[in-house]
């Protein structure tokens, strides 16, 4: 009978100490994801620009086909547009632009998934000089 307490106190003690792992696990994922997604979010350039949002969308398009990048997915709505592409080394090209108001544009730029801040900026001002 001893030992069967044992084995049970045992028992329960390892299930125990198995459910504080696991909210350990968890825990450490969610940093791990928190601080993945911070990073990810701050990958990206974001610049306000005082035109209409489809004007800003062409000339988007314009900055990409002049200098040779294909355009893979183009959304075109009604308050935005996004736009993927992809430079020659294979690095993808997320564009999003979005309607603040009527004459206002957010355009939001991120190259490779970390964010290459250099070609971010360097698209911006080859979109910038279609304007």
């Amino acid at each position: 009978m001893c030992r069967d307490i044992l084995v049970r106190l045992k028992l329960f003690v390892f299930i125990i100490i198995s459910f504080q792992l696991y909210g350990c696990f968890f825990l450490v994922v969610g940093g791990a994801g928190g601080a993945a997604g911070a990073i990810y979010y701050k990958g990206r350039i974001i610049k306000t620009i005082n035109v209409y949002h489809s004007t800003l969308h062409r000339a988007t398009i314009k900055a990409l086909k002049g200098m040779g990048l294909p355009i893979e997915k183009e959304k075109v709505r009604y308050n935005g547009s996004s736009i993927e592409s992809k430079f020659l080394d294979e690095t993808k090209i997320w564009i999003e632009i979005e309607a603040v108001s009527k004459h206002t544009s957010k355009i939001y730029i991120r190259v490779g998934l970390l964010g290459d801040e250099e070609r971010s900026r360097m698209l911006l001002k080859k979109i910038w000089a279609q304007l």
